[in-house]
């Protein structure tokens, strides 16, 4: 799988770190609760996690992957949070 990471969520990174350590961020628990999305379709989420199997686990040997939706989905959940507090202006 391949990640890559927006420069203007790095510090989001640190912002929502989970301070318990048992997942990489604790947005998972302000999400939950969130009215709405970002219009991002199923299958680009369960691709974005990097599901696989079921009908497509031979394909997906012979396919190389465009990763321009996951990306693109990735940002419009960034699009989400509110980064008025944050410094990164120059980053957008």
């Amino acid at each position: 799988m391949r990640i890559r990471v927006e420069p203007r969520a790095v510090e989001l990174m640190r912002k929502y770190a989970d301070p318990d350590g048992v997942r990489l961020f604790d947005v998972y628990r302000r999400l939950s609760r969130e009215p709405g999305g970002a219009g991002v379709d199923m299958y680009t989420v369960h691709a974005a996690l990097d599901h696989s199997g079921g009908r497509m686990a031979i394909t997906e040997t012979y396919v190389v992957r465009d990763w321009r939706p996951i990306w693109d989905a990735n940002r419009a959940v960034l699009d989400l949070f509110d980064w008025s507090s944050l410094q990164l202006n120059e980053l957008w």
